[in-house]
């Protein structure tokens, strides 16, 4: 349908062109006038000064990179995003009834609800801010452990493209609502987490001797817990259920008595026995005695509970056997043949960063436990031990990635030191990934740093065209000078368009407000301002680089195959 058309005009052509409207023959003049005066001008003026402009491009690099040091720049592992789905996860003492862990259920619902009537008056079209609401027993995704005692409630809430709420916000409401609750050991508020696994804060200590680990614990939730916006603190090694030890007095073998017979008889009263069988029809149904559950429950009267004797005779337990009511540990874990307690915390992004947080409890606190309590060993797990293991496997595909374009450009231009100017256009991406990062209040984060690895291979292109035509003009028989200005010249019109509307097919991409864009915002940042900061210095920073090969004498013409 299209090549008929054009078909037709080629056969028809109009005996006088038409005019090219006025406002784009200003454009193209105001460009051909940038182009053939003011670039002109200004790539003479760096390759006279080419040492100075290379300088202060070295200079605006570390700057860039003082940014992240300095902590002006953040890093976070992943960005944080404005989700539609808030958590509020409860663990209550081991041993809690399911209708104590119902009761601290029921308060934090009605506590969201309060907030959904409060909150809606905010929402543009009226509609309810928290869509439903789910209460789920026996899970939470920070115990690892399970029972009654433990429990999630998630609130569904608007999209973030529907609301005026950031989530965080509505978070933070929520959690100051319900206050302190007297019932759970650990209450924690949070949007689950997208992108790496682990938890935001996660230091697992690890130790020879369980009380200087449970102490060395304590010591590094009070530590955590300075820090304003950190909430959640808790570790992995819980006091479980009362139990009791029970052991024989001496003189109990007197009655004939055993450590096996207390035993089995304490068994079957509390998980009972077969007293008989009787058969209904075709089935046989076992009849079991135990204690009631009231009983059962009540270890306080466990002092009287009667052993019978080998003649049929009672007597209490207590008068054989000492009761010792303690509380042991849920679960102690091993790891390289050491005790190990994992803390764990949350982290609000807009006012702490778990990297900084890590980095600092490195420097500072760790050496004082270490020296406090002898043998002690650190590990940083969570989010700080995936992003440093997606960190080097990025690395090591950005080498191979360099290396491959080396590769390809080392043969095309049949020369090692030409590829390296090249790709001098690649650092100068990551001045403008910082940048733009800062103007736009963003984090760097591991999408960022995919879209800086992405630009090694776009942002080349403006290099290879700059490079491409100072070679010819050189071959042609022009002095350099004269060749990287023509080049920079004649090849500004292709570099512009081919940068800018790379750029602009992603931009419209930083206004959306899904959660789905959210996602690849930083990785769209890292390309947009990685392309502009490349293409504005590549234009002058290839030239003088290549001015400077001139004055060693390592720029000469090149033979035709």
């Amino acid at each position: 349908m299209i090549l008929p058309n054009h078909l037709s005009h080629s056969l028809h052509k109009q005996k006088q062109e038409r005019k090219t409207p006025k406002f784009k023959q200003k454009l193209l003049a105001s460009f051909e006038n940038f182009r053939n005066t003011t670039l002109v001008n200004a790539v003479d003026k760096v390759v006279e000064y080419r040492y100075a402009f290379m300088g202060g491009v070295v200079a605006l690099l570390l700057i860039s990179a003082a940014t992240l040091v300095g902590g002006l720049l953040k890093f976070q592992p992943f960005p944080e995003l404005d989700g539609d789905i808030a958590e509020a996860r409860i663990i209550l003492p081991p041993g809690s009834s399911l209708s104590q862990t119902e009761a601290v259920v029921d308060k934090i619902v009605a506590s969201a609800q309060k907030l959904d009537k409060e909150w809606t008056e905010e929402v543009e079209d009226g509609n309810p801010l928290v869509l439903h609401i789910t209460s789920q027993f026996n899970a939470n995704a920070d115990a690892n452990e399970s029972g009654p005692h433990i429990a999630t409630v998630r609130l569904d809430l608007l999209g973030a493209e529907s609301r005026n709420t950031l989530i965080d916000e509505f978070i933070d409401a929520w959690r100051e609502d319900i206050g302190e609750l007297a019932d759970p050991i650990s209450l924690v508020f949070k949007q689950p987490t997208m992108g790496p696994g682990g938890r935001a804060i996660e230091i697992r200590a690890k130790h020879d001797d369980l009380d200087a680990l449970k102490a060395a614990s304590i010591d590094i939730q009070q530590y955590l817990n300075e820090f304003d916006g950190v909430h959640g603190v808790l570790d992995d090694m819980r006091m479980g259920k009362e139990e009791v030890l029970v052991k024989l007095r001496s003189g109990a073998e007197a009655y004939g008595i055993n450590g096996q017979l207390i035993a089995n008889q304490l068994r079957a009263a509390f998980f009972g026995q077969t007293a008989d069988e009787i058969q209904v029809g075709v089935e046989n149904i076992s009849i079991e005695v135990r204690l009631d559950k009231a009983q059962a429950g009540d270890l306080q009267q466990l002092a009287n509970f009667p052993i019978i004797l080998s003649d049929g005779s009672q007597i209490p337990l207590a008068t054989i056997a000492t009761l010792d009511f303690q509380r042991s540990y849920v679960r102690i874990q091993r790891i390289d043949g050491l005790r190990a307690i994992s803390v764990f915390g949350d982290i609000d992004n807009t006012k702490a960063n778990s990297t900084a947080i890590i980095r600092q409890f490195q420097q500072d606190e760790a050496p004082k436990l270490m020296q406090k309590y002898p043998g002690l060993r650190f590990d940083f797990e969570g989010e700080a031990k995936d992003t440093a293991e997606t960190g080097a496997s990025m690395g090591k595909g950005f080498l191979l990635g360099l290396f491959g374009v080396f590769a390809i450009l080392s043969y095309q231009f049949r020369s090692y030191l030409e590829p390296f100017v090249v790709m001098l256009a690649i650092p100068l991406a990551f001045i403008g990934v910082v940048w733009g990062h800062i103007l736009l209040g963003h984090s760097l984060s591991m999408p960022s740093m995919m879209g800086f690895v992405s630009l090694a291979g776009i942002v080349v292109n403006d290099s290879i065209l700059l490079v491409q035509y100072i070679r010819h003009h050189v071959d042609e028989g022009d002095n350099v000078h004269d060749s990287v200005v023509k080049a920079s010249r004649e090849r500004f019109r292709a570099v512009f368009l081919t940068s800018m509307t790379t750029a602009a097919g992603l931009l419209p991409l930083l206004t959306e407000t899904s959660l789905q864009a959210q996602v690849i915002q930083p990785l769209v940042i890292s390309i947009v301002f990685g392309i502009f900061a490349s293409t504005l210095l590549v234009l002058f920073m290839i030239p003088a680089a290549y001015a400077i090969l001139a004055d060693f004498g390592l720029v000469h013409k090149h033979e035709e195959i």
